[in-house]
C-alpha cells in the first residue's frame, strides 16, 4: 500500500493501517490516492498558521477559483517523483474534480508529436492529447497560434467560454509524447478584444480622410510641418471637440462640391462642437488648450464656407491667444496657428476695410532660417500685407509710412529666391480671349505668397497719397492709378487659375470685388464672373451674394 497523502507531504514513515498511526496522532484524516502531482499540497482539512509557512506550495484558506464547465481530469504522471516512496508503483489513474472516482487510463496510440512552450521557462514540455472528438475545441493548438505569455484577458477572464473534453498527459523533459494534429478548434473561436476606434462609422472613416486630402492642406500652406494635416489630426483622436470639428467642415465642404444638398450632417456636428467649445472655455485650464485654439481657427473657416460670407467672430476669438510677444517661447504648433490666424485676419482686413487687430510683435522670424526657407519668405509677405492695411485702414496714415512700406515690398521682391519666380508665364491677349495673364509656380507656398505680395501692391496703389483728389490733373492720375491696380487683380486671377491652390481663389474673388466698378469691358466681366462661379464649384464657397453684387455694379439685366 503507498503512502498517505499526509504522511507523503511530511516525509513520514507510513504504516498500512486504514488509518495511519501517524494521521491518528496529529489528528488529520488520512487519505491514500494513487496519484501524483508535481507539486503536491497538504490534503488536510484541519489546517494551521505553521502549515502555510511551513509548505510553499499550500493554498491560501482564502484562494479565489474559477468556475470551470464540465469535468476536469487529472491524469496520473507516467513515472514517479524524486520523493516518492520506493513502494510506491506508478499507477496511471484518472480522477475527477473532486479526486473521486477513480479508473484505469487507456493506452494511448502513438501520434505524430508537437512541442509547446508556455513562455520563458527554463525547459520545454512535450504535449500529447487523445480521445477528443474531432469537434472539440482543441485548447493547446489555439495557443500555438499566439504569442508566447500571452495577457491575462485572453486566457483567464475568458476561460470559461473553452470547453475540455480531452485527457492531457504532460510528460518529463526529454521525454517525447504523441499530439493528434488532425485536431483544430473547430468549435468556438478566441474572442476578439473589442477595440475603442476613435471613429464610429465608415461614414466618419471618409470625411476624416476629406479633411486631411482637401481641407488640411488650405490650412498647412507655409507651414512645412504640416500641423493640421500630420499633428492636430493625430491630437483629434483622443480630443472630441477637435474631432468633431474635423468631421463637421469635412461634411460641409464634401456636401458641397459633390452637388449633394443634405447639410443636416454637418449642421449637427457643428453644433456639437459648439456646445462642448462653450463648456471648455469656462473652465480657465481647459480654454487655453491646444484643441480649442485648433478649433476656433477651423470654425473660421466652416463659417465661411455655410454662410458665403467671411464672418469675423471666430477670428476675435482666436485672437486671444496670441497677445503681444506671446510666440517666443511657444510651440511650434502655436507659431503655426498664429500664421494662419493672421492670414485669415488680413483677408478679412481688406474685405471690411479695416486694421487688423493682431499683434505684428508676434511676427517674429529670428527663430527661423534664412538660408533658404520658404515659410520664412511667405511669413513675410503676411507681415507686410497686415502692415499695408494697418496703414491704409488705420487713423494716422502718412505720406513717409507710404514710402516705407512700398520700399518693404521692392526690397522683398528683389531679395527672395529665385524658387519664388513663376516656372511659366505668359502675359493677356484679350484680342484671343484670354483675359489674364498664365502664370504657373513651384509649390502653394510660392502662390500664396505672390497672392498677398499682389494684394499689398493693390492696396498700396489704390491709397497712393499722391494721387490728387481735385484739382486737372485728378483724372488722368486716376486712370493710371486704375489701370495698374487692374493690372494687379487681373495677375492675381491667372494666378489662381493656372494653380491648384484653392485659396488663391478666394483674394483673387476679393480683389476683383475692391476693383468691380473698374472693369467695363462686358466680356471681362463675364469671364470675372465665370471665374467666381468656378470658385464656388471647386471650394464649396457659394459666394452668391458677391456673385449678385457684381452682375449690378456692372448693370447686367437679371437674366
Amino acid at each position: 500500500m503507498t503512502k498517505c497523502a499526509g504522511c507523503r507531504v511530511r516525509h513520514l514513515n507510513c504504516d498500512t493501517y486504514s488509518i495511519c498511526t501517524e494521521c491518528e496522532k496529529g489528528g488529520r484524516e488520512c487519505i491514500r490516492l494513487n496519484v501524483r502531482f508535481r507539486h503536491l499540497v497538504c490534503p488536510s482539512e484541519r489546517i494551521t498558521r505553521a502549515d502555510y509557512s511551513k509548505y510553499e506550495f499550500f493554498f491560501d484558506a482564502e484562494q479565489t477559483w474559477i468556475d470551470t464547465i464540465g469535468n476536469l481530469e487529472f491524469v496520473g504522471a507516467s513515472n514517479s517523483s524524486a520523493d516518492a516512496s520506493p513502494t510506491d508503483e506508478p499507477e496511471n489513474t484518472v480522477l475527477d474534480a473532486a479526486g473521486l472516482n477513480a479508473k484505469p487510463q487507456p493506452t494511448l496510440v502513438e501520434q505524430p508529436s508537437s512541442t509547446f512552450m508556455p513562455g520563458p521557462t527554463s525547459y520545454s514540455s512535450e504535449v500529447q492529447a487523445s480521445g477528443v472528438d474531432n469537434d472539440t475545441p482543441n485548447y493547446l493548438a489555439a495557443l500555438d497560434q499566439v504569442s508566447h505569455d500571452p495577457p491575462d484577458n485572453v486566457f483567464v477572464n475568458n476561460i470559461s467560454r473553452i470547453h475540455f473534453h480531452s485527457s492531457i498527459e504532460v510528460s518529463h523533459p526529454g521525454e517525447k509524447l504523441p499530439f493528434d494534429t488532425s485536431l483544430s478548434y473547430s468549435g468556438r473561436e478566441l474572442p476578439i478584444p473589442e477595440l475603442a476606434w476613435p471613429l464610429k462609422s465608415l461614414q466618419e472613416g471618409m470625411l476624416f480622410q476629406h479633411f486631411v486630402t482637401h481641407l488640411a492642406p488650405w490650412f498647412d500652406v507655409g507651414d512645412s510641418k504640416r500641423h493640421f494635416g500630420k499633428i492636430a489630426t493625430r491630437m483629434a483622436m483622443s480630443s472630441p471637440l477637435l474631432m468633431t470639428v474635423i468631421l463637421a467642415i469635412a461634411a460641409l465642404h464634401h456636401s458641397r462640391i459633390s452637388g449633394q444638398s443634405d447639410l443636416y450632417n454637418a449642421m449637427t456636428l457643428h453644433d456639437r462642437c459648439l456646445n462642448m467649445i462653450v463648456s471648455m472655455l469656462s473652465d480657465s485650464d481647459r480654454a487655453n488648450d491646444d484643441s480649442v485654439l485648433i478649433t476656433t481657427t477651423i470654425l473660421h473657416l466652416y463659417d465661411g464656407l455655410e454662410s458665403g460670407n467671411d464672418l469675423p467672430r471666430h477670428l476675435k476669438g482666436t485672437s486671444i491667444f496670441f497677445p503681444a510677444e506671446a510666440l517666443y517661447d511657444s510651440s511650434q504648433l502655436r507659431r503655426a496657428v498664429f500664421w494662419l490666424h493672421l492670414r485669415q485676419e488680413i483677408y478679412n482686413a481688406y474685405l471690411y476695410q479695416r486694421s487688423v487687430s493682431t499683434d505684428l510683435s508676434n511676427c517674429n522670424f529670428d527663430s527661423e532660417d534664412e538660408s533658404g526657407n520658404d515659410d520664412m519668405w511667405f511669413h513675410q509677405t503676411l507681415y507686410v500685407a497686415a502692415l499695408v492695411s494697418k496703414w491704409a485702414f488705420g487713423e494716422a496714415a502718412s505720406q513717409a509710412q507710404w514710402y516705407e512700406l512700398c520700399k518693404m515690398v521692392d526690397v522683398w521682391e528683389s531679395s527672395r529666391p529665385t524658387n519664388f519666380d513663376p516656372i511659366f508665364f505668359r502675359a493677356q491677349d484679350p484680342e484671343n480671349g484670354r483675359y489674364f495673364p498664365e502664370v504657373c509656380y513651384v509649390t502653394d507656398e510660392h502662390v500664396a505668397a505672390a497672392h498677398f505680395f499682389y494684394m499689398a501692391k493693390l492696396l498700396l496703389t489704390t491709397h497712393d497719397p499722391h494721387v490728387p483728389r481735385i484739382g486737372p490733373q485728378m483724372k488722368s492720375a486716376a486712370v493710371a492709378m486704375q489701370k495698374t491696380a487692374l493690372s494687379y487683380v487681373r495677375t492675381l486671377v491667372g494666378i489662381a487659375v493656372c494653380n491648384s491652390f484653392i485659396p488663391a481663389r478666394f483674394t483673387a474673388s476679393l480683389a476683383i470685388i475692391i476693383c468691380d466698378s473698374w472693369f467695363t469691358d462686358r466680356r471681362e466681366q463675364e469671364a470675372l464672373l465665370d471665374f467666381m462661379r468656378g470658385t464656388s464649384r471647386c471650394s464649396g464657397w457659394t459666394r452668391q451674394d458677391a456673385q449678385e453684387g457684381l452682375a449690378k455694379e456692372w448693370g447686367w439685366k437679371e437674366e
